[in-house]
């Protein structure tokens, strides 16, 4: 076990690089749930030029779903009670489709509208009301889980 290792790069393009080596029954872990997850393509699931999806490109959103269930599994390792935390700026206008040319930032980032929307789906609001002309934060609230767990 002391050989195994995991490196993720963000790459210049937005992307990220991800190189492992790990131990015999890890790797058979990862094997099966990728395989289990995202079962070879079936022949009506073409892309525009007609050619079916690399099964690489399925394992990645194989991994971004185990990723994604994960994270919202009480069993999930939590630093300070929460499985993550990003930084999402975005108006109520942007995030409701309203035209206001603004994008939504994650982590400093643009991001498009509809990630920013999914993201609120999951995540714990911080409420918070800035004056765009100064650029002045007026109030930061604390996190606010909407809509709550019983729903």
């Amino acid at each position: 076990q002391a050989l195994q290792r995991l490196e993720l790069t963000e790459q210049d393009n937005g992307m990220w690089s991800l190189e492992a080596t790990l131990t015999e029954t890890t790797g058979r872990l990862l094997d099966k749930y990728l395989k289990t997850a995202c079962p070879p393509p079936r022949q009506d699931e073409t892309d525009t030029d007609g050619a079916l999806a690399p099964q690489a490109n399925r394992h990645a959103e194989a991994l971004h779903q185990l990723l994604a269930g994960y994270g919202t599994s009480s069993q999930a390792a939590t630093r300070h009670g929460h499985t993550a935390t990003l930084d999402l700026t975005v108006d109520l206008q942007t995030l409701r489709c309203e035209d206001t040319g603004r994008l939504p930032l994650l982590e400093g980032k643009p991001i498009s509208v509809a990630q920013a929307r999914l993201l609120a789906c999951e995540a714990g609001i911080i409420p918070s009301v800035f004056d765009y002309a100064t650029g002045e934060a007026v109030e930061l609230g604390r996190a606010l889980r909407l809509p709550n767990v019983a729903l």
